[in-house]
């Protein structure tokens, strides 16, 4: 929440007190270039469990093993897309936990995708490239 109190700490200052050292966070992205990125961006936000997967198909095994806080996912991969994996996340009765934060990462961001996303029922959608800040904002 922001607040317009000159003594209010700013955004900048209250995300710099959030702790992400205990968040498990799944990666899947069929982009090796695009692991080594979030591997870095992540790790300058501290969180240091991070399971990169590289398809939809070894993302669902990995969520049957264990329960990550947050899943980062790209929206266009083969043969299991985003979509189809966000689907399966929220939809599907053999899905771990249909409530866990979804961030999708695109270079697709047109209307009509960002409405197929949210529809679907991710959380936040994110623009390539990205930044720290970005994805530390969301």
């Amino acid at each position: 929440m922001l607040c317009t109190d000159s003594n209010s700490p700013t955004p900048r200052a209250l995300m710099s007190q959030l702790n992400f050292e205990q968040l498990t966070v799944l990666v899947i992205d069929d982009s090796k270039p695009m692991h080594a990125i979030l591997r870095t961006i992540l790790g300058a936000m501290r969180i240091k469990d991070v399971i990169f997967c590289s398809g939809g198909e070894e993302a669902q095994e990995e969520l049957r093993a264990r329960l990550p806080d947050i899943i980062i996912s790209d929206w266009v991969m083969e043969p299991m897309s985003g979509y189809d994996l966000v689907k399966w996340v929220r939809q599907d009765e053999n899905s771990p936990n249909p409530y866990i934060p979804i961030i999708v990462l695109t270079a697709y961001s047109d209307e009509s995708e960002i409405l197929k996303a949210r529809d679907v029922g991710v959380t936040e959608i994110l623009a390539k490239p990205l930044s720290v800040e970005t994805l530390h904002h969301r």
